[in-house]
């Protein structure tokens, strides 16, 4: 389906000879599977996308981690305590 982003969801769901209600049937979904492929990345995407998420993760971290503190020791100098 080419420019399937300027149909309205009726237009769609016309195309597709599907309801909105009961969605497609078994077979529908079989020979459309067959027709386009299964819906889902390939390996090489999925896997440097969950590469990059846990990247995001790890540096959300972080930042969240309180550094820098302050504090006067004794010899009347100031230390910075790192993370």
């Amino acid at each position: 389906m080419e420019n399937s982003y300027i149909l309205s969801a009726e237009e769609a769901l016309k195309y597709f000879d599907v309801s909105e209600e009961t969605g497609l049937s078994d077979p529908q979904v079989h020979n459309l599977r067959e027709k386009y492929g299964n819906n889902g990345m390939d390996p090489w995407c999925s896997g440097t996308c969950n590469m990059l998420i846990d990247r995001q993760q790890l540096y959300r971290k972080i930042l969240q981690r309180p550094c820098g503190n302050l504090s006067s020791s004794s010899s009347k100098t100031n230390s910075l305590s790192y993370c």
